[in-house]
Formats: structure tokens, C-alpha cells, sequence
């Protein structure tokens, strides 16, 4: 071995004993050349230079300072359910009691608002309800928390059966309470910021608290090919009779009043309604519910075949000018559609009508006097008294006396009853036999049911109120 190492290797390998291994305890100081291994055991501190390059493994436990830069990645995942109470510090990454979804949703576009770009039929119900040992509320926030107690209990009671509708998007309910006691929330609330006066007039009932409110349900109704609305008043009718036979229902069997403290509870003012029962509950009738949210009927000119309708979506010109609009379908059919009267008035051709005078003159048709009211011209339906009768005899007397017999077709007949009876129609007395130009007081033979009278004065008599000239005049 040589003393000091060689300018350049030898050519040849040395014939003499390896240097021994490097020692197993550090040195005191360097040594003048660096070792060939590193050493054994680590050194006692760190360097005070970093590393070029991490660590394969890593560390057993986190380093007492923080990093210089941040993390490629993540600390833990984040909890799958909420943590019981709230954390000491904020976490990195909300929780969730559900996963989130790990696909997106399939729609390209946003959510779209269904009320906002179809029609719908929305039904306004006046109500009223009557609790007795309701505790009166001395601030506006106890206020506050009664009133969306109500409206949260009398809402949930009415999706009771709206529910199924509900959950297709295209029913939405809202309930808004209205008054206490006759007086409204919202002078309620301003007087309670200063004064004791409402509650005083509050408390009269002694214990009782009649609250009215507005039930509101809305439901789209366009009909999925033309669009717009064509059943407004059936949706209607059906929307009022499921939301008030849900509400009963529900105080009936004592569900509204559990809903009722439990969303009070839930709200910190449970002892305001503890000892609270339901002693009367009301709502306004369908058919003042129907005449305030049924619009008025206006002609559809912009629409093939639209006719007249009630959907609300008139143009601004007959919105400004009421004048275009009126109160039934009838009365708009006969005022812009007389020549397609059985078109514009479709299913309901006349069924609502209580008119007696139905008999009419058909001479387009059958040339002769008919009760087909569909069929009978606009100018005659808007003038009955003028051009229409309640029976087939004085239709056919009026417009077909040349040929009487051929008018009446089945109904006449060549013999009947003698004397004289009660024309109620006219009301005046006729002789009852044929219709004849050789005896002008001829009104036709009278019925089974007409009385008869042995002469014109004694039928006459019966009819007091009409003068003798009038009886007598047919």
C-alpha cells in the first residue's frame, strides 16, 4: 500500500490488502478526501441545505413546520356524512351527507323554469281559519315565526293529495297569511315595533284567533300540442275541490295541529301553540273562486279556428279596451263568431243556457220551426224575445201559419180537446181547435195537461191582471 495515492491508476492491480471499511462512528472533523460509502448511522441534525431531490419514501410523521410551497395533492378525502358537531377549524373540502354525483347531467343547457314559458291556470282561494289557545305574539320576530308556522302547516296539509301533481314540475302552492283577527300582518308588525295596541285587540277573541289567509295553487295546463290552455275552468274546479278536501282532511284527523307544533318547535315558539285546537275553518266558494280567476273571453283572431277563449294571453289592444271582452263564452261567440256559433262554442253548445225560448224559425235548414239552438243564427240568439218561442205551436203560429200542419209534423193533431184554455206564453185565452184563417180565434188544439174552460170570458177571468182586449188577443 502506498503512502499517498498515485498520480493516474496502475496498469496492473496491486498485489497488497484492501484499505480497511470506512469506520462506523463519525469522524471529529472531515477527513481530507471524501469517503468512497457513506457512513452507517445518520447525522445527529439536519443539513443546512436541502436535498436536491425529495425523499422516495415518505416521512413517518408530518415535519413540525410548514412546507415552503404547497402540496402536489390533496390532504384526505373529505368525510362521507356531516360531522356531528362543527370542527374545531374549517376543513379543506366541504362535506356531504350524499356523495356528489361522479357523471354530469345529461342537459347541455340550465334548468328551465316550466312556469315562465308555459301557460297555467292559478286559482286564488280566500280562507279562514279559527284556533283557539294561540299565544299572541309580542315582537315582530315571534310574529314572524307564527306566521310561517301557519303558512308551512296549511301548505304542507294541502299537498297531502296535490303532491302527486307536484312532482312533475307543474304544480306550485304558496299560502300567505293575511290577517289575525281582522288585522293585517303588516300593520301587525309595525305596531308591535312600538306598542301593545294590536295585541290588546288581539286578545278580544280570549284565546281565539281567526286567521285568513290566501291558499294559491298553480298549475300548468298547456296542452302539450297546441300549447295554450283549453280546459281552464275544469282545472280549475279540480285544483280547488283536491287542495280545501286536502286541508279538511287533514284538521279533521288532527295531522294539521301535529304539524302545526312541530314546525313550531322547530322555530322555538312550541309553547304558542301547545295548547292550540282547531275550532272552525272555511274557505270562499268555488264559484266566487272561479269568477275572480277565469279572465274574461276575448275573440282569438291571431289563431286558425282559435275562436273565442279565457286564457288571459288577449293582445294589449283588447287588454287596454275592455270593450273587446265579455263575461261568458256564449255572449263572445254570438258577438264576433254568430256565422260558426256550434264551432266557437264547442262541447258546451248551450248546456249552461236556462232559457226557455229555444223554438226558432229554421229556414236555412229544415224550413221549418226547430230546437236545434246550435244551429239557430247569432242575430236570433241575441235577441230571443224577438225571434224565438218556448214551444213549437207558437213558432210554427208565428213564422209558418199557411202551413201550420206541415210545421207541427207529428205534433198536430185533427181533433182535441173543446173550450177554451190559458195561452201561458202570450198570456192570453185561445179557442182550442185547428189553426184556420176561417176562425181567427183558433190557437191550435191545447194539450192534455191545459184546463179548459167553457168560454173566453170564464178563461179570461182566470187572468185578471191582463185586460179583456189583451185576454183575448192572440
Amino acid at each position: 500500500m502506498t503512502a499517498s495515492p498515485t498520480n493516474q491508476p496502475t496498469n496492473t492491480p496491486t498485489t497488497a490488502a484492501p484499505t480497511p471499511p470506512p469506520a462506523i462512528v463519525a469522524t471529529n472533523s472531515p477527513t481530507k478526501a471524501p469517503t468512497n460509502a457513506p457512513i452507517k448511522p445518520p447525522t445527529k441534525a439536519p443539513s443546512n441545505i436541502p436535498t436536491k431531490a425529495p425523499s422516495k419514501t415518505p416521512t413517518k410523521a408530518p415535519s413540525n413546520t410548514p412546507t415552503k410551497t404547497p402540496s402536489n395533492m390533496p390532504t384526505k378525502v373529505p368525510t362521507k356524512a356531516p360531522t356531528k358537531g362543527p370542527t374545531k377549524a374549517p376543513i379543506i373540502a366541504p362535506t356531504s351527507a350524499e356523495p356528489p354525483s361522479y357523471k354530469p347531467s345529461r342537459s347541455n343547457s340550465p334548468s328551465i323554469d316550466l312556469f315562465e314559458n308555459l301557460e297555467s291556470v292559478e286559482i286564488q282561494i280566500p280562507s279562514k281559519l279559527v284556533l283557539d289557545g294561540v299565544k299572541i305574539p309580542k315582537d315582530p320576530i315571534q310574529l314572524d315565526a307564527v306566521v310561517s308556522t301557519l303558512e308551512g302547516s296549511i301548505k304542507a296539509s294541502a299537498l297531502v293529495k296535490l303532491q302527486i301533481k307536484r312532482q312533475n314540475g307543474k304544480l306550485r302552492i304558496r299560502v300567505v297569511i293575511k290577517s289575525i283577527n281582522g288585522e293585517p300582518i303588516d300593520n301587525i308588525r309595525k305596531k308591535l315595533v312600538s306598542t301593545n295596541v294590536v295585541q290588546r285587540r288581539l286578545q278580544q277573541a280570549e284565546g281565539e284567533a281567526l286567521i285568513e289567509y290566501d291558499l294559491i295553487v298553480e298549475e300548468i295546463c298547456a296542452d302539450e300540442t297546441t300549447g295554450v290552455c283549453s280546459n281552464t275552468g275544469a282545472l280549475a274546479t279540480a285544483l280547488y275541490n283536491i287542495a280545501t278536501e286536502s286541508v279538511r282532511e287533514q284538521i279533521q284527523s288532527g295531522a294539521f295541529l301535529t304539524q302545526l307544533q312541530k314546525m313550531a318547535t322547530e322555530l322555538n315558539i312550541g309553547d304558542f301553540v301547545a295548547e292550540t285546537t282547531v275550532q272552525d275553518s272555511d274557505f270562499t266558494k268555488l264559484a266566487e273562486v272561479l269568477i275572480d280567476i277565469l279572465s274574461l273571453f276575448y275573440p282569438d283572431w291571431e289563431t286558425p279556428d282559435g275562436y273565442c277563449k279565457n286564457d288571459g294571453n288577449e293582445p294589449p289592444y283588447m287588454i287596454d279596451n275592455p270593450t273587446w271582452k265579455t263575461g261568458t263564452l256564449q255572449e263572445c261567440c254570438l258577438k264576433y263568431y254568430s256565422w260558426a256559433l256550434k264551432e266557437c262554442l264547442g262541447s258546451s253548445v248551450m248546456e249552461a243556457d236556462s232559457s226557455s225560448l229555444v223554438w226558432f224559425a229554421d229556414w236555412l235548414g229544415t224550413d221549418t220551426c226547430s230546437d236545434d239552438v246550435a244551429n239557430a243564427p247569432g242575430y236570433m240568439l241575441s235577441n230571443r224575445e224577438g225571434w224565438m218561442f218556448s214551444t213549437k205551436e207558437a213558432c210554427c203560429k208565428k213564422f209558418y201559419g199557411w202551413s201550420f200542419a206541415e210545421c207541427m209534423g207529428d205534433a198536430y193533431t185533427t181533433t182535441g180537446p173543446s173550450g177554451w184554455y190559458i195561452d201561458w206564453v202570450t198570456e192570453s185565452c185561445v179557442k182550442s181547435c185547428p189553426v184556420s184563417s176561417y176562425d181567427v180565434e183558433c190557437g191550435g188544439y191545447g194539450a192534455t195537461w191545459n184546463y179548459m174552460y167553457e168560454s173566453a170570458s170564464a178563461c179570461c177571468q182566470r187572468l185578471q191582471w191582463v185586460p179583456i182586449n189583451n185576454c183575448l188577443t192572440k
